[in-house]
């Protein structure tokens, strides 16, 4: 990968990271506000932009693996991605798929599209009855039967962010 490529793609990892961190703090933002649209809003951009970055670290098209490989070592991530995340990708690469056999499923047959409250709460209502959850205490994310915790998510993308940017600093003219 040539010198000026490699600067160019750390500066797109860079700019998800940013869109990614905007979108949690829109979720956290949102949530005193009793706004469950917005929040969902906010939650669904924070997983496509970590998704995104997820795409361009951890590869799955073997041909890009040491452009992944090289993007990793440059900002500091591990050679593997959260585990909940790739559960999100097959969602994300196959939405239409996904939901129809969702909402195909009996089980989900008298679900709701919502719900932003703490689990405990629900007193034994199964949380696949929604169908997007947030549980705002613990900001564990629950779409489609996957769970992951934004959290978590927030805090891999600022790392990686992080890593980005001192990788730009040091090498600033491609």
């Amino acid at each position: 990968m040539s010198p000026f490529f490699r600067h160019q793609v750390l500066e797109e990892l860079r700019c998800q990271c940013r869109f990614g961190l905007h979108a949690y703090e829109q979720v956290i933002g949102h949530l005193p506000l009793n706004d469950p649209q917005a929040v969902f809003f906010y939650a669904h951009a924070l997983v496509r932009h970590s998704l995104d970055l997820g795409r361009m670290l951890w590869p799955t098209d073997p041909a890009a693996a040491e452009r992944g490989a090289m993007l990793r070592e440059a900002v500091g991530a591990p050679a593997q991605p959260p585990p909940d995340w790739q559960g999100f990708a097959a969602v994300a690469d196959h939405f239409d798929t996904h939901l129809i056999a969702w909402c195909g499923n009996e089980s989900h047959r008298d679900a709701q599209p919502m719900n932003v409250m703490p689990v405990g709460p629900l007193g034994g209502f199964p949380t696949d009855r929604f169908h997007r959850s947030l549980d705002p205490d613990s900001m564990q994310f629950l779409f489609e039967g996957q769970a992951v915790n934004l959290r978590q998510m927030a805090d891999v993308i600022r790392n990686v962010g992080s890593g980005a940017e001192r990788w730009l600093r040091r090498n600033s003219t491609p």
